[in-house]
């Protein structure tokens, strides 16, 4: 690995830099890029006064537009601060950034951007709105599966519909023929679950009006509504 720590990519001329990227080339090697809290460049020094994550961002980015514009996208990136907070606060920071180059997880995700100010989508959102509709789904027809524990084939069926479609939307690399693997552990949930329940589902023992009828239900739904009768 050839190391470009301090001011070797930022301070160095073009030509030198061309040579060290050459000999990376040639050998197959990674450059990495490190970027210290205590040597940063005199200009990001006298941007920003005092070595802060923004400026530990500013010049790890410098150090990888150099490689990218000289057709190098195999390196690594260090920054380090004595400030253990500084150092974690400058890596969400880079990692906010999304980069174009073969190596990066951007490269092979479905959308690309999910840096500052690059609209996504709510996936989170649309996850809950999802699970609340199938714990709803669940209780409606939690009297009409039959044997026990179709229940919970039921909750993985309409979980991973859910995460199949909702993954469409996520910003999450690309596993297989067009799919993220979370979307094909979901396709094969699916595969397994459908035909058992389809299999066991009992429609005789179905009641319209179940919460309004004693038939199909619990003890503890019966024992209630005794007491509600009562109680008139």
């Amino acid at each position: 690995m050839v190391d470009s720590s301090g001011p070797c990519c930022g301070s160095r001329k073009k030509d030198k830099v061309k040579m060290v990227v050459s000999a990376a080339k040639d050998h197959g090697v990674p450059i990495r890029i490190g970027v210290n809290a205590g040597s940063l460049e005199k200009r990001l020094q006298k941007k920003y006064g005092e070595p802060n994550s923004d400026a530990l961002v500013e010049s790890a980015m410098g150090h990888v537009n150099i490689l990218q514009s000289l057709n190098f996208n195999d390196f690594k990136l260090s920054i380090k601060a004595s400030d253990v907070f500084l150092a974690v606060k400058a890596y969400e920071g880079l990692f906010a950034f999304s980069w174009d180059h073969p190596n990066s997880d951007v490269a092979n995700c479905k959308m690309k951007g999910s840096g500052i100010g690059v609209p996504v989508q709510p996936a989170i959102m649309y996850e809950m709105i999802w699970n609340l509709l199938s714990v709803y789904a669940i209780w409606y027809l939690r009297f009409k599966l039959h044997p026990h524990g179709m229940t919970w084939v039921l909750f993985i069926i309409l979980y991973s519909f859910g995460r199949f479609f909702i993954s469409f939307l996520r910003y999450d690399r690309i596993w297989a023929m067009g799919l993220t693997e979370a979307q094909w552990i979901a396709v094969a949930c699916i595969v397994v679950c459908l035909p058992i329940i389809i299999i066991n589902l009992n429609y005789n023992n179905f009641n319209t009006f179940q919460l309004l009828t004693d038939k199909g239900k619990t003890r503890a739904e019966r024992r209630r509504s005794v007491k509600k009768s009562k109680s008139k």
